[in-house]
């Protein structure tokens, strides 16, 4: 799952390995996701989960035969430009987290000591915390930092990764 892909030459899907699950046309794309053509999954896109959010959300469902589906929520949860509501909120969010297998991986913008224990500023957290709360879901979060700003030494934790109980998931960082 990638959040702010780059397009044009350098882009970040080059290559042909993989599908691409890419934006709608003519909108900025927030967020892709690619999954290795030999992996052996079957893809479903369930866009009318994600149909308000305007490419901050994309929700596929992979599957191999004779396995039970994983739905991935790919977020980029970031306030529009000239301000208003995070699209990534607009999701349908009971209906996607109804299925017995989630993973919820992205760019939440979200500083909370939760997941990041040495925070001193909290913002957008609220949403998330209910979120894990309402659903029980895991934070595979450690303290180490996912974001870097380019002119600090100082990282965040503002992506998160986050699943159902009944997911276990081989993480971490690169």
């Amino acid at each position: 799952m990638i959040q702010e892909p780059t397009t044009g030459r350098g882009s970040t899907a080059r290559h042909n390995s993989f599908q691409w699950i890419k934006k709608e046309g003519g909108k900025p794309a927030r967020c892709w996701t690619a999954v290795n053509k030999t992996s052996g999954y079957r893809v479903t896109e369930l866009r009318e989960q994600a149909k308000e959010c305007v490419n901050c959300i994309q929700v596929p469902q992979v599957m191999r035969e004779g396995d039970e589906p994983l739905t991935l929520v790919n977020v980029y949860d970031q306030r529009p430009r000239g301000g208003g509501e995070r699209l990534a909120r607009q999701a349908e969010w009971g209906s996607i987290m109804r299925v017995a297998r989630v993973v919820i991986a992205g760019d939440m913008n979200a500083h909370c000591e939760r997941w990041s224990p040495r925070t001193k500023k909290r913002g957008n957290a609220l949403f998330w915390e209910e979120l894990v709360e309402e659903y029980e879901l895991v934070i595979w979060n450690s303290e180490e930092g996912t974001r870097a700003g380019p002119t600090t030494e100082k990282t965040s934790i503002i992506d998160l990764t986050l699943s159902s109980p009944s997911v276990l998931l081989n993480w971490c960082l690169l």
